[in-house]
């Protein structure tokens, strides 16, 4: 049993790790995009710059769904690890 917690919660560890790097990749990419907003509107292309702004509006949400989902592992760590603590008293007693 503490064995699958330990494999659950590295499990969990790359996971967070994954999503992290999702979330950089996602803030570089809002910049390029944020670029070609600016440069759409220089160049008064506001339908281009709407269609940018909307993507845009979507990587947010991306980045902001994955961040809840790395809160929910780290619940789910402190919980597996909680939990491990427990088994591991019983298997002293």
């Amino acid at each position: 049993m503490v064995i699958n917690l330990t494999l659950n919660q590295n499990s969990i560890s790359a996971n967070i790790v994954t999503l992290h790097d999702d979330i950089k990749s996602l803030q570089s990419l809002q910049h390029e995009v944020q670029s070609q907003i600016d440069e759409a509107a220089s160049r008064d292309d506001f339908e281009q710059a709407e269609i940018l702004n909307q993507k845009l509006s979507s990587m947010r949400y991306t980045a902001t769904q994955k961040e809840s989902q790395i809160r929910k592992l780290h619940e789910d760590q402190t919980s597996l690890e909680s939990r491990k603590s427990d088994k591991q008293l019983d298997l002293v007693n």
